[in-house]
Parts: structure tokens; sequence; C-alpha cells
């Protein structure tokens, strides 16, 4: 049996590398191509190889890079209904904390037996919205909206949220300050409450 030469080796493994890698097809058009002397060959081949390792390491470290620079950029937090006992109305969490121009992504989860909703408002608002959630009432269409009012002071919220069930906000403050989180479930408002505290 003949032993195969130099050049038919570099061709064969040339062919597998471009069926496992198709990204190296476009390296092969090479000047050195044209030549036909087998060390030349090889090293075409050499070449391929090595620049497509080099291409897919930089593909790779760019895909971490950008993966990284999304997990600096937003902080998780959570808060939950309290559950337990049943009907509380309260939230797990008096407080939380945050830093102003963050963007934050929060999870609330509802481990009670009542539907609950979540709303961050402006400072010093929470008297006045809470007057406007007590109004819907009267509203036919309250539950379709989730008993969130129309209030400019109204600066995100979630939908209804059923027993066992979370939504997730996301959003970012840039002014520091207290800002109130209220369910406007009717009647909720008085005592479901908590403080958004922004911080420079």
């Amino acid at each position: 049996m003949a032993r195969p030469t130099l050049r038919t080796t570099c061709s064969n493994i040339e062919t597998a590398f471009t069926r496992l890698f198709p990204i190296s097809r476009s390296l092969t058009a090479h000047d050195l191509q044209s030549l036909s002397h087998p060390t030349i060959h090889c090293m075409r081949t050499l070449t391929l190889i090595t620049s497509t390792i080099a291409t897919l390491s930089l593909t790779a470290e760019g895909q971490d890079k950008e993966k990284s620079k999304d997990q600096r950029g937003i902080e998780k937090i959570e808060l939950s209904a309290q559950g337990n006992p049943p009907g509380t109305m309260k939230f797990a969490k008096s407080e939380i904390k945050i830093k102003a121009g963050k963007t934050i992504q929060l999870t609330f989860k509802n481990p009670d037996v009542l539907q609950h909703n979540l709303l961050i408002i402006k400072p010093g608002t929470t008297a006045k919205v809470g007057a406007l959630a007590d109004a819907m009432l009267t509203d036919p269409e309250a539950m379709k909206k989730s008993y969130i009012p129309k209030s400019p002071d109204i600066l995100h919220s979630t939908k209804l949220v059923n027993p066992g069930g979370q939504a997730v906000l996301k959003f970012t403050i840039t002014e520091a300050g207290n800002y109130p989180i209220i369910c406007t479930f009717p009647g909720h408002w008085r005592l479901m409450s908590a403080v958004l505290k922004v911080i420079k």
C-alpha cells in the first residue's frame, strides 16, 4: 500500500478541519493556495488552523465580556408579600436600599392567599395614590387594571399577582430619596407598605 504524501496528508487535515469549522473556509483563499510545494501547502494548512482558533477564541472572549457587563450592570433584588400568617397584608421587608442610577431587577413574589400588586411611587404620595386606589372600587374595569390608578406619582408597577405567583420589574431611579412601595388592592395600602431607599 502506497504511503500518503505530505501534501495529501495536509489536504486531508484541511478538509476535515473546514468541515468542523465552516467559518475557516473564508480563510482558505490565500495567495499560498496557488503554490504546489507540499511543505508550503502544510504551512498554509497550519496557518488556516491557527487563524481559525484565534478567531474563535476572540469571539468567545467577547461573549464572556458582554455577559460579565450585563451581570455587573443589573442588581437583582427580591421582595415578597408576607405569607405566614396568611392574609397579613404586609411585605416581608420594610426597607430596601439601592444606589441611584443603578439598573434594578426586582422580583415580587406572592406566597400569600390574597392577590397583591406592587407599586413604586414618588416620595410623599402614599395617601394620595392610596385614595385613588380606593376610588377604583366603583370602577367596573378595576380588576382588569390590576387596581392601579392613573397617576403621574406612580413610577413603576406590577400587575395583580395571584397566590403563589410572581412578577418582575426592571427600572432605574436616578434621584436619591425614600420611595414608598405599596399594594393598591382595595384596602391593602394602609398596611402593606415598604420603603425603597435610593442613595447616592
